[in-house]
């Protein structure tokens, strides 16, 4: 079965290739391999059991792809996206749905029911507890002035970020074990730049 993430893996890379506008510069290829290596690392400490981490892996490459398509619905579209490919590869409906319900959980404002919902939103949310947080920030802030025309200047751009990580949670205990003491450090770094 390992052969449906390799064959994911290279759809998904190919069609970001092809299909994402140089305007994505947050939602990459790069960023999606970086979702797909956290959610590993958790549902490894989890013992996910198989069957939970295929539908997983998969469903974390195929989570934004959707941005290729559309701002807005990037969800829907993600699901579409990762509907067809699985078709093509014969997936059966159960694992179908199951994949399509991962990728809508991860919605912000939804709130994971699942185990393997809340490792792949805290595998979304990574970066947030990552060393290259402000790499990632700077590239979510290109991203939103190429592709949404929103422009914020340096201190807006700070403010929201400072917001941003105070109120994320992560939600598994080891992903806060794991990654919360670098996003409060990169926390503190931020409202230290609020306050000048």
């Amino acid at each position: 079965m390992f052969d449906i993430l390799l064959q994911a893996e290279s759809f998904v890379k190919e069609f970001i290739r092809v299909s994402l506008p140089t305007s994505r510069c947050f939602h990459t290829f790069r960023h999606t391999r970086s979702v797909v290596d956290a959610a590993e690392q958790l549902a490894e400490a989890f013992q996910l059991p198989w069957a939970e981490a295929e539908a997983l892996f998969v469903a974390a490459w195929f989570h934004a792809t959707g941005y290729a398509r559309n701002d807005v619905d990037y969800i829907n579209q993600s699901i579409r996206i990762a509907r067809y490919y699985l078709d093509n590869v014969g997936s059966p409906d159960d694992f179908k749905i199951l994949v399509s319900s991962l990728i809508r959980s991860t919605a912000i404002g939804v709130d994971p029911c699942s185990l393997s919902e809340r490792i792949l939103k805290d595998a979304i949310g990574y970066y947030l507890g990552s060393p290259h947080y402000f790499i990632c920030s700077q590239l979510r802030r290109q991203e939103i002035e190429w592709s949404e025309e929103i422009k914020y200047s340096d201190q807006e751009w700070v403010t929201i970020n400072a917001r941003s990580l105070e109120d994320h949670q992560y939600h598994t205990v080891f992903a806060a074990q794991c990654w919360g003491e670098q996003k409060r450090k990169n926390l503190k770094m931020l409202i230290d730049l609020v306050d000048h």
